[in-house]
């Protein structure tokens, strides 16, 4: 029996999973996080204790180790993995975990996948080429993301104190969430805070939503910048033929309703002559390790 096995390391788990040549999944193992810019030596542990148990499991018969990884493309880091992975002596790819996502969405196909978790990116491809718009990280970019959202309703918040406004709904809740009495409270809070526990505010905005016009205005806000990014980054690739695919990843595009509805409102403002056709994600991202291999290497 031989296998492919993709390797999904992020910033909560690792997930290697096998498959063979028909894409039939064979073996899983999950562990901690895989996000290597994070802490190294722990990440490089749970990947390798993940990528050993499905081995074991297995036995012989990898053809090759698929691995999406946060950052990879930062310098030095890809040339560092390499060097720590190769006594496993089989072939391996590395790429970043947007480019895995890409393939397990769109099954090795052209096209565009929009990732919007607690940051963002839009990536693309065509033929052998990539194509990127966002992903500046939380600081320069990620427009769209959690972070983005929980950014905004802070700011907004903010904004009615300047004004002299009484805090509005939005703001009492920001109050209860950061446990504060005032925006004094929230601005000391969050400058003492990870990124990652600030994007948690995002969830606060998607629960008030429903009722509360200014959440809303900030999900759809939200939704129309990736759609935004999206036709920035159709109009740099090269037209295609047939439909554009376009697959969506991650918390905030893929499950926040009104996100969704401003996202496909956009899409038919800004690209009105694309025939596109949207995918959502269906499997684990270590599934591209599958159509990687079927599109570049064993068939």
């Amino acid at each position: 029996m031989t296998y492919v096995i993709g390797i999904d390391c992020g910033g909560t788990k690792t997930e290697a999973v096998a498959y063979d040549e028909k894409g039939h999944q064979l073996a899983t193992k999950v562990t901690g996080f895989g996000n290597l810019l994070v802490d190294y030596p722990t990440a490089l542990a749970n990947i390798q204790a993940a990528v050993q148990a499905v081995l074991d499991e297995l036995g012989a018969g990898c053809q090759q180790l698929v691995f999406g990884i946060a950052g990879i493309d930062s310098g030095g880091l890809k040339e560092r993995l390499e060097a720590e992975v190769s006594h496993w002596k089989l072939p391996i790819t590395l790429m970043n975990d947007g480019q895995l996502a890409h393939y397990a969405i769109l099954q090795g196909a052209d096209g565009i996948v929009v990732i919007a978790g607690t940051g963002s990116v839009i990536l693309g491809r065509h033929s052998q080429e990539w194509y990127r718009v966002g992903g500046w990280g939380h600081l320069l970019g990620d427009g769209g993301g959690a972070f983005d959202i929980a950014r905004k309703a802070i700011k907004q918040s903010l904004f009615e104190f300047d004004l002299g406004e009484s805090p509005s709904e939005l703001s009492r809740a920001l109050f209860k969430h950061f446990k504060v009495d005032d925006v004094f409270g929230i601005t000391k809070a969050v400058y003492s805070m990870e990124k990652g526990a600030i994007a948690e505010v995002a969830s606060l905005v998607a629960d008030l939503a429903e009722e509360n016009e200014i959440a809303k205005a900030i999900l759809q806000s939200a939704g129309t910048e990736l759609a935004t990014s999206v036709a920035q980054l159709a109009h740099k690739m090269p037209a295609t033929a047939d439909n554009l695919k376009i697959g969506l990843n991650g918390s905030v595009i893929e499950k926040n309703p009104i996100v969704r509805e401003a996202f496909f409102n956009g899409l038919v403002e800004q690209l009105p002559e694309e025939n596109v056709e949207v995918l959502d994600k269906i499997a684990s991202s270590a599934l591209g390790a599958y159509y990687y291999n079927k599109r570049n290497g064993i068939k």
